[in-house]
């Protein structure tokens, strides 16, 4: 790997043990799905989403989300953005462009979007408050910007510590790439200095324990990083496992993420 690869966030991304080439990443991402597509489709309905809307979906994953946006907008055109595109369907829609290209780089004409929506994405990059700048300025007016990042609960004073230092390893191993699993507080201010109005915040935990998606996401999660965890120096096997065992305690509950989400518009 070269000095260059390593200075770019993006590439760090895409080798972690989130990447894209993992191979058990389309799972991770389905169960990720699973657990925040309800409350995203909620959101983003409340912005009053007409037929003919131009909407971005950056950051597009696996994709049900920017398939939803298409599907609600039939008489207007979706554009989905992500670093790897394999997991997605360019046949799904016929107004659905599909684009692989590294979201820090990539760049629209100014009023191009009705709706652009991001979820678990600006979290993982250095250039976090340069793409959110680019993307206000994509709006048209009147245009909405929705933006759902997450912040990990590593709190130390944790009832469960195995499952606190889990936490604080997976941070920590993700802040190796670049990503800052504290930033979403910051959102609702930036929206602001961007000139965006109508501003709205809300938040939403991911709970572990009793089951539930909550607990299939982060098991599943947890053990597709298990590698990366222990040889990176994180976590012991032994740590790991005391990590992992909680969710088979009936007295384990906890919370583990809470999304922040903010929605604001370009004014008109």
């Amino acid at each position: 790997m070269t000095s260059q690869q390593l200075q770019n966030p993006a590439h760090g991304y895409n080798e972690s043990s989130i990447g894209h080439q993992v191979h058990s990443e389309l799972e991770r991402l389905r169960r990720l799905e699973d657990s925040w597509d309800p409350e995203t489709i909620s959101l983003l309905s409340d912005c009053g989403i007409r037929p003919n809307w131009r909407s971005l979906e950056l950051g597009a994953g696996a994709g049900s989300i920017a398939y939803w946006l298409a599907g609600t907008s039939p008489e207007g055109h979706t554009t989905a953005v992500d670093l790897d595109t394999r997991f997605l369907d360019r046949s799904a829609f016929p107004h659905l462009t599909i684009s692989e290209r590294d979201v820090v780089e990539c760049d629209f004409a100014p009023r191009s979007f009705d709706l652009i929506h991001t979820r678990a994405l600006l979290v993982h990059l250095r250039e976090r408050e340069e793409v959110y700048r680019r993307a206000a300025r994509w709006l048209a007016p009147g245009g909405w910007l929705v933006t759902e990042e997450p912040v990990i609960i590593d709190d130390r004073e944790s009832p469960y510590p195995e499952f606190s230092k889990m936490t604080r390893a997976v941070s920590t191993l993700w802040g190796q790439h670049g990503a800052d699993l504290r930033w979403a507080r910051s959102l609702p201010g930036l929206a602001l200095r961007n000139g965006l109005t109508d501003l709205s915040v809300s938040t939403r935990t991911l709970q572990c324990g009793q089951g539930g998606s909550g607990d299939r996401h982060w098991t599943f999660m947890i053990n597709q990083m298990r590698a990366p965890l222990i040889s990176a120096g994180l976590l012991t096997q032994e740590e790991w496992q005391a990590g992992i065992d909680c969710f088979d305690d009936p007295a384990f509950l906890d919370v583990s993420l809470v999304m922040i989400s903010v929605r604001a518009r370009r004014p008109a």
